[in-house]
């Protein structure tokens, strides 16, 4: 059982992979399994079967999910917390999850405010850490793969691009914002990304459910304030307004999901002007 469970997790780790298993009731199937047999699967199986459910499954079904998803996220977080004491990335539980597995889960997860909210406030880990230390844990990795790009690593540059929309979705929270704005390094490696790094330099590496690290970057400053600084703003200019020759105007929303009813709203709006003006063309 357990070489089929890591064959799908390893198949819905690739977005081709997901797409095909979705073809097939994949999603369906694995929470099938999970219900009927969840008492003779080890706890490992069980985790990976978890872990590829939330690879297969859209933001809206995650958040459905979440009283059984806070033992998930405790779970993943102590992955995370050992791979990055490893001289390999790799946790050294049987799985051997590099640490950039769980990472790539919690991009989906932290679409969510519940989930990203748990694992910083609430989550118990050994040794226990509090929201800062959390918080630093995903800056420390960070500082760690931010020179992915130069060495041409795939796997370094995919960790790297799962931390960057880490660090962005915590950067949508007021709280947190402290945590991340007084490390000045930190600061400084995601300026850097945000002037220099190419828009198309992840497009292989990365899920389709994560944003460049251009993108990231950008969006980090932006939601720390940071991006009123006149030159980060030439740089989010540069980003969004990517092609003025449709004459078209442009818009970027950087919201939290609390908002996301008063989004849909904004959304909608947009959605009517939008078609006015095409049915002007």
């Amino acid at each position: 059982m357990r070489q089929i469970v890591n064959i799908i997790h390893n198949i819905s780790r690739h977005d081709d992979g997901a797409d095909e298993l979705k073809k097939f009731d994949g999603l369906l199937i694995l929470k099938d399994i999970q219900s009927k047999y969840s008492s003779v699967l080890g706890n490992e199986e069980n985790l990976i079967i978890s872990m590829a459910i939330i690879l297969l499954s859209t933001p809206q079904q995650i958040r459905s999910d979440n009283k059984r998803m806070n033992k998930i996220l405790t779970q993943l977080l102590q992955i995370i917390i050992e791979a990055a004491k490893s001289e390999n990335y790799r946790h050294q539980g049987t799985l051997h999850l590099h640490v950039s597995e769980p990472l790539a889960v919690f991009t989906k997860l932290f679409t969510d405010d519940h989930s990203l909210k748990y694992v910083l406030n609430d989550a118990e880990t050994n040794p226990k850490l509090d929201v800062s230390l959390k918080i630093n844990l995903f800056i420390d990795l960070f500082m760690k793969f931010r020179d992915a790009f130069e060495e041409k690593n795939q796997l370094e540059q995919f960790t790297c691009t799962a931390l960057l929309n880490i660090l962005w979705s915590i950067s949508f929270q007021d709280e947190y914002e402290m945590n991340l704005k007084k490390n000045q390094d930190f600061m400084k490696a995601i300026r850097n990304i945000a002037s220099y790094s190419s828009e198309n330099s992840i497009e292989h590496y990365a899920l389709r459910s994560m944003e460049s690290v251009k993108k990231s970057a950008n969006g980090i400053l932006d939601n720390l304030y940071e991006i009123h600084d006149s030159k980060t703003n030439d740089i989010a200019y540069q980003l969004l307004v990517y092609d003025t020759s449709n004459e078209k105007p442009m818009i970027m929303i950087s919201y939290a999901h609390a908002n996301n009813q008063f989004c849909d709203k904004i959304l909608a709006e947009i959605e009517k002007k939008r078609r006015s003006i095409s049915n002007l063309d």
